[in-house]
């Protein structure tokens, strides 16, 4: 199966299927996208035979989910008596970088999530995951929205949640400023900031000592300078450099962006970021719709939106509306012991009533087909996903070292470092990296 290109916007068959049938026939009215393509499902093989029983060992990220989780657990438990489910949780940075070598032997994680892109590559090429193509799950899953589990001819995991990757905002807040949610332009863009800035509130609450969540921002700023939709891969083969003029223009924008961030911002954990936006204290928050749970968990009663920093130079029909991705890339360990319980753990999460328990719950759109969302939030903010949008583009990079490097590049540069200084220190760190 080939994947869609992350310039398409989202399908309308893709759309209808995650909201059901009947559910957004309006809000998809018009809708185009490119055609969704159908998983091959060669006959399963062996792996999963034998009894579904033991206990299955549960290792992931999502901190913020953990007693949506621990309500699913207790209800699988109570269908398969047999089974036993631990959850173990770390924090995404963790995971990002110790996760391969904890589950390489078995024994954790015998389900276990992939970040889409670099992580997902490494335990694919490690051997970490076990085929799930032909398993009668993988039908429950909206075809063109779970490629990014596919590793050649195999369907190593299966993207659970689909995500919108761009500031979440108090709309309250952006209406008292006067700062408008929709910028056409970096002009725009500039001028919403300025005027939440001068209305007394941070204009973007931004996690700069956390990678992983202050780097989301990145795939809004680029989409306008890059000289190609490819353009991360070809830093990483070498072809492009972030010395080239079109990546210091993305750093340009980052040096004029950094002083609408909070003070002190690049020792900002996400947590304190979050609790900066929870106390109404910032107009934004530049992590993405993952955040929206937790803000509420914390006593965020105000109402979101979403915001799309523009940086094109003047506007432009047919232009990107905003930013997702499609992740948590769930998958049977191939060390497991206990396979067919793992198996039936994720099948689990796959049923509609679990699923969509999860997704209200946690505030996350899912790729499964045909799913009710009651959850407020999810019902405001659906109409975004009949636009134009942008496939998150930082999950090209293969490489983590590069990637950070990158990632560490815009931050230097919104904190005041020379847009030259920040690209050649990134580059030299992406030419060591590549010398290995």
């Amino acid at each position: 199966m080939n994947s869609p290109k992350f310039s398409d916007p989202i399908s309308r068959r893709n759309v209808m299927a995650l909201f059901g049938a009947g559910a957004v026939t309006t809000l998809l009215a018009g809708c185009a996208g490119p055609g969704s393509t159908s998983v091959s499902t060669p006959a399963a093989g062996s792996a999963f035979t034998g009894p579904a029983t033991g206990t299955v060992s549960f290792y992931h990220w999502r901190g913020e989910d953990k007693a949506t989780f621990a309500t699913l657990i207790d209800r699988f438990q109570k269908q398969n008596p047999k089974i036993t489910v631990n959850m173990t949780i770390t924090t995404s940075n963790d995971y990002l970088a110790n996760a391969l070598p904890k589950v390489r032997g078995g024994g954790l994680g015998d389900v276990l999530p992939a970040f889409r892109g670099a992580q997902f590559v490494q335990f694919s090429q490690a051997g970490v995951f076990t085929d799930l193509a032909g398993q009668p799950v993988v039908k429950d899953y909206t075809p063109g929205l779970i490629s990014a589990g596919l590793s050649g001819s195999k369907q190593d995991g299966l993207p659970y949640q689909l995500l919108l990757i761009e500031p979440i905002i108090n709309e309250d807040v952006f209406n008292k400023a006067g700062a408008d949610p929709n910028p056409a332009s970096w002009d725009q863009t500039l001028n919403s900031c300025d005027k939440l800035k001068s209305a007394g509130y941070v204009p973007i609450a931004f996690p700069g000592a956390d990678s992983g969540n202050s780097s989301q921002l990145l795939n809004s700023m680029v989409l306008a300078d890059q000289p190609s939709e490819d353009a991360f891969t070809q830093i990483e083969a070498g072809k492009l450099k972030v010395t080239d003029d079109w990546f210091l223009a993305v750093l340009k924008k980052y040096q004029q962006l950094g002083p609408y961030f909070q003070p002190n911002f690049l020792g900002s954990s996400q947590a304190s970021a979050r609790q900066i936006f929870v106390d109404q204290k910032a107009g934004a928050l530049s992590t993405g719709s993952y955040d929206i749970a937790t803000v509420r968990q914390l006593g965020g009663q105000f109402p979101i939106g979403m915001f799309f920093p523009n940086t094109l130079a003047s506007p432009k029909s047919g232009w990107y509306k905003g930013v997702y991705n499609a992740t948590f890339i769930l998958g049977v360990n191939s060390k497991s012991k206990v396979k067919p319980a793992a198996l039936k753990w994720i099948e689990f999460l796959s049923q509609k009533d679990q699923a969509e328990y999860y997704a209200n719950q946690t505030v996350q759109w899912l790729t499964l087909e045909g799913l009710n969302y009651t959850n407020p939030d999810l019902k405001k903010l659906a109409p975004i996903l009949n636009e134009k949008l942008s496939l998150d583009e930082k999950f090209l990079f293969l490489n983590q070292d590069i990637a950070n490097a990158v990632y560490a590049a815009c931050n230097s540069a919104a904190s005041g470092v020379s847009v030259n200084q920040a690209a050649e220190t990134a580059q030299k760190i992406i030419d060591q990296a590549r010398s290995q």
